[in-house]
């Protein structure tokens, strides 16, 4: 042994102590760096779920809107079907009117008071 070793029983032992506490202090730093992450994955979850919900609500009122809008549809396309079926049956009547005997008369009534004008 030398003069400057320490005897073997007595070695720096203040240097383990530095090791373990520069470890502590590493695992307090990775500590904090995980809380942050954390805090940073829960803020961005956090903001995404809540634009999720958004796009749902705005979704479910653009279907409602689209529900109405058929429904409307629907309502004019039944109104449209019982005016043409009305429209059929008043051009069948006019003409019957116009193929009946009277009809055939008041037509070259007309006529004949159109010729006389000119």
């Amino acid at each position: 042994m030398t003069e400057h070793e320490p005897p073997a029983g007595k070695r720096r032992l203040p240097d383990v102590a530095d090791v373990l506490e520069g470890q502590a202090a590493e695992l307090v730093a990775l500590h904090g760096e995980l809380i942050r992450s954390y805090e940073k994955e829960l803020a961005f979850f956090t903001n995404l779920e809540k634009r999720d919900r958004e796009a749902r609500k705005q979704d479910n009122a653009r279907l409602k809107k689209i529900w109405w809008l058929e429904a409307e549809l629907r309502k004019r396309q039944e109104e449209i079907g019982k005016l043409q079926g009305e429209l059929e049956r008043t051009r069948g009547a006019l003409r019957n009117l116009q193929n009946s005997a009277m009809g055939r008369v008041q037509r070259s009534y007309w006529k004949m008071r159109q010729g006389a004008r000119r």
